[in-house]
């Protein structure tokens, strides 16, 4: 059941003519052909268990829409465990067998899943940055994305949710070299009720000093292949990331001599958002208990 065939069972007598004359029975009811349809739409839509049946037929976009129409539409969908799951704010009960990603996610925030081959099967091009995420490619949007009750922050990144996530940065220069490695794994307790969140991916990718220090070389890596091309050093040494997370945030930064007057367009969007934070007076979220964080760090010159 859609919108549309609600809005066309309702409708007046011209209607069950012609579903007359396709073969179908007229409707006789007297007073239902006599009802006007806007007063029959605002009566379906009054009745908790026919909008249940409409809510499940629509779109994210207009399920998400749907929210904002009244606060007994809201608290439907909030308090509903099947909407909940289908906008990726609540955890499937019973996990798919293949990984979905969150199509809303993807859309306004394209640079975080450049590398995912669900969202992009020929990987998408390298001119993709931070300038394409909807809130910079929009200036006027941008202080509405990063109020803190912004809904895109309480999102699963997928279904089902990330557990396991890594960030890693590793600077080479002419006398040396440095590094740090993150692991975050989600609490055993806690698999079942959530996972990783967009505000977590988005502050740690554009506010924690891991990669941000130096916005140069970041990816974020979807999956043990492509995480797998990338090289992970340690005093020079390769780097026993075992096992690998399904995602991983990674910042390789190399200077020569000549580097000084280096520019990226990413670190000034980076820049711009951390000056939003500031202004706004926001405070990035910390993780949770739920997660627990192992950290590597290390540093050395050249011999």
């Amino acid at each position: 059941m859609t919108l549309g065939i609600m809005d066309s069972s309702v409708s007046n007598g011209a209607t069950a003519t012609r579903g007359q004359e396709a073969g179908r029975l007229p409707v006789h009811n007297k007073y239902y052909n006599s009802m006007d349809p806007s007063t029959a739409t605002r009566q379906a839509l009054a009745t908790p268990e026919l909008r249940e049946l409409i809510f499940r037929q629509l779109h994210w976009r207009a399920l998400f829409s749907a929210q904002r129409v009244c606060r007994s539409w809201n608290s439907q969908i909030r308090d509903s465990s099947f909407f909940q799951e289908v906008l990726f704010l609540k955890p499937f009960k019973h996990a798919p067998v293949e990984r979905s990603v969150n199509p809303i996610l993807a859309e306004v925030f394209p640079f975080f899943f450049r590398n995912n081959e669900t969202v992009y099967p020929q990987c998408k091009d390298d001119g993709c940055t931070l300038g394409e995420l909807d809130m910079i490619k929009n200036p006027s949007r941008k202080a509405a994305y990063l109020r803190p009750e912004a809904s895109w922050r309480r999102m699963l990144v997928q279904q089902p949710p990330i557990r396991t996530l890594g960030v890693y940065r590793a600077s080479f220069g002419p006398f040396g070299f440095g590094g740090k490695y993150v692991a975050l794994q989600i609490r055993e307790d806690r698999k079942a009720q959530d996972g990783a969140r967009m505000a977590m991916l988005f502050e740690l990718l554009c506010l924690d000093k891991t990669l941000t220090r130096t916005f140069e070389d970041v990816n974020v890596l979807w999956s043990e292949e492509s995480a797998n091309d990338h090289a992970y050093y340690e005093n020079g040494e390769w780097l026993d990331i075992t096992p690998i997370p399904e995602v991983m945030l990674v910042n390789i930064f190399a200077r020569g001599c000549s580097d000084s007057d280096f520019e990226c367009d990413d670190q000034e969007v980076v820049d711009g958002i951390q000056a939003s934070y500031r202004s706004l007076g926001l405070t990035p979220q910390t993780l949770g208990d739920e997660w627990e964080t192992t950290v590597k760090m290390w540093q050395g010159t050249w011999d």
